[in-house]
């Protein structure tokens, strides 16, 4: 998968202002991760996903589950 990313854009809700930070970063190093892997190139302009924090999860956890949702949107797209 070739995935280029010009702006990544969250809107991190009830986050500390040093986790909202953060957490951009994180996405995108599995985001990188994931461009390792073979699969269908997709040329999209835009994607709006929305994924609701779960309080008490881990940042680590919240970045995974956000690259994959990306991915999986990604994946479906024409």
């Amino acid at each position: 998968m070739n995935l280029h990313i010009d702006r990544l854009t969250l809107r991190a809700g009830d986050l500390s202002d040093a986790d909202a930070r953060h957490l951009p970063r994180l996405v995108a190093e599995r985001l990188a991760a994931a461009s390792n892997t073979p699969g269908a190139a997709a040329d999209i302009d835009r994607l709006r996903l929305s994924v609701i924090l779960r309080p008490g999860e881990p940042l680590e956890a919240t970045a995974q589950r956000l690259a994959t949702e990306m991915l999986y949107a990604l994946a479906r797209s024409p």
